[in-house]
């Protein structure tokens, strides 16, 4: 119960700091502008200094072994859950049209590792932890602009343009040559090489990813703002990919690497992974792909409000 109490309070904060971004929405102080500005900062300074610092502040820092276990374990679970959703997305959602069948799947499998992941690891256990998600945030964005591309895109002729795989290289390129991409290989690195430094540049990198997990849920709070919510409460197929999502994903990766996963740190990292709302690129990738964006919004802002719940559920059983 300890544990519960301790994760409900990081999450019910990191709640209420997604509240203080909605309000500012409402009240008209901040904007699309101000948000796509505040996100830039975030994913070019403030989160690769976060991702660094995981490293460079860490005094105990895991083995290659477990890094690179780590590596394999983000493999094994995109792996997994990209056949269990193409499968449900075809079998149980098959009434639904092509697009909204892909936002479904891509829901199922992309998770909001990103922003939330990394802040509520920090929340719940510490830096340390960070350098996990970093690893893991790899092989997400290798898989979500291949694999995401093909369950989102749609089918007229200007999005297969786009989703043709010297498209698809080229954006993977591009996601993977970000600073935030770039933190997560050298801190990889770091890592492998036991390399820390509590001088300047790991205090430097200290003070600015203080600034990630704040600026990242007002961001979303601002995001989910935007979203008319009566619209959102009364769609039955968002309410199922939401309990999939946040529910029998966290629980069957849960069951599968508990077979094999003996460090319960590293089990607990990566089911609490798992278990995060969907990923909030989703909608952006439908609108550049020809995608169904209102069935991944609806999703997305299910998800996200009832992980506040989940969350702390799932840590009281792994942590």
């Amino acid at each position: 119960m300890e544990v519960f109490q301790h994760t409900f309070t990081q999450m019910a904060m990191l709640f209420f700091i997604m509240v203080c971004g909605f309000v500012a929405r409402k009240k008209k102080m901040t904007s699309d502008s101000f948000d796509g500005n505040l996100s830039k900062l975030v994913m070019t300074i403030t989160l690769p200094a976060t991702i660094l610092n995981s490293v460079l502040s860490d005094a105990n820092l895991p083995s290659d072994e477990v890094i690179l276990t780590m590596f394999g374990y983000s493999v094994i679970y995109f792996a997994v859950v990209s056949v269990f959703a193409f499968v449900v997305a075809h079998v149980l959602y098959r009434d639904l049209s092509r697009a909204a069948r892909g936002a479904h799947a891509f829901m199922m499998v992309f998770g909001n590792v990103g922003f939330l992941g990394f802040a509520v690891l920090a929340a719940v256990f510490n830096q340390d932890a960070v350098l996990y998600a970093a690893i893991f945030n790899i092989v997400f964005n290798l898989m979500v602009f291949s694999l995401g591309v093909f369950f989102v895109a749609g089918d007229d002729s200007e999005t297969k343009r786009r989703r043709s795989l010297k498209m698809q290289l080229k954006a993977i390129w591009a996601m993977l040559t970000k600073p935030v991409m770039l933190a997560s290989y050298l801190a990889m690195a770091l890592a492998l090489l036991h390399i820390t430094d509590s001088g300047p540049i790991g205090q430097t990198c200290d003070i600015l990813g203080g600034m990630t997990v704040p600026a990242a849920m007002l961001i979303i709070g601002s995001s989910l703002a935007k979203m008319p919510v009566r619209e959102m409460l009364f769609d039955g197929w968002a309410y199922i990919t939401t309990i999939i999502r946040l529910v029998l994903v966290p629980v069957a990766m849960y069951a599968l690497f508990g077979l094999f996963v003996s460090d319960p740190y590293l089990l607990a990292i990566l089911v609490l992974l798992s278990g995060m709302p969907a990923a909030s690129n989703g909608t952006m990738m439908c609108l550049a792909y020809g995608g169904d964006s209102l069935t991944m919004s609806r999703g997305t802002f299910l998800s996200t409000v009832l992980s506040l719940v989940t969350l702390p559920a799932i840590a009281l059983v792994v942590v």
